[in-house]
């Protein structure tokens, strides 16, 4: 199967889009092993399905908890389902869709862009970009959030480890925090993204952030390197 790392668009309606970025994945077989793929590391896919006959069947086994959204052949939103199951027990799901984007349940990735698909096109678009070219950096930044989410845990935390020991960081620092007070949450610099993509993961990253009082990070603590342990980042400890 051909893989690639785009940005999925999807609007269910007039109001919201969601952009997020995902694998992007071709699939010529008619039987999908779902698990293979994702590799323990909860991330969205987007399966394009090229073969031609009307069935595809996808073996979800192993592989919960995700929604599934399902697309025809005009790109249109025709509904979606779940996959819950617990314990090994074999689950599958057979489909007509052409399109199927399958989403890890209350993944924390939030709406990026919130303008809507104009009437007349389909349910999704798919881009390497997510802010406008008249932006700046627009470039750089979809290229930086779309290598992070590329990243293992493992590799993101070696990344941001390796940001902290870097010469100039306090300078960046003060720019991001200065960014966060003016209310330039989504500002246009690869911090910005690197602290997206670790909120996004499914492990407890808390110890890095400040809240305030709706939910909104007002503080990337990075004073320290950290690693996961049971699941949970944490500060390591320098004796």
């Amino acid at each position: 199967m051909f893989m690639k790392t785009s940005f999925l668009k999807v609007s269910f309606n007039s109001l919201e889009t969601i952009t997020m970025p995902s694998y992007i994945i071709e699939v010529e077989d008619t039987f999908v092993l779902v698990n293979k793929l994702i590799q323990q590391n909860p991330k969205t896919f987007f399966f394009k399905i090229n073969h031609k006959q009307i069935n595809t069947l996808l073996d979800l086994t192993n592989c919960s908890p995700y929604e599934l959204w399902y697309f025809d052949e005009k790109e249109k939103f025709t509904g979606k389902s779940f996959s819950l199951q617990k314990g090994g027990a074999p689950f599958l799901i057979q489909t007509q869709a052409r399109f199927i984007a399958l989403v890890p349940l209350n993944i924390k990735y939030t709406a990026i862009q919130n303008t809507s698909i104009q009437d007349g096109d389909g349910n999704f678009t798919i881009s390497k970009t997510f802010l406008p070219v008249s932006e700046p950096y627009a470039i750089e930044i979809a290229q930086w959030t779309l290598s992070l989410f590329a990243l293992t845990n493992d590799e993101l935390i070696e990344t941001l480890n390796n940001e902290i020991e870097k010469k100039g960081w306090v300078g960046a620092r003060g720019f991001y925090n200065d960014c966060l007070k003016k209310d330039l949450y989504r500002s246009l610099d690869y911090f910005d993204s690197l602290k997206k993509e670790i909120i996004n993961r499914t492990f407890n990253s808390e110890i890095l952030f400040e809240f305030d009082t709706n939910g909104i990070v007002i503080s990337f603590k990075l004073n320290s390197k950290v690693k996961l342990i049971n699941n949970t980042l944490e500060f390591i400890t320098i004796n």
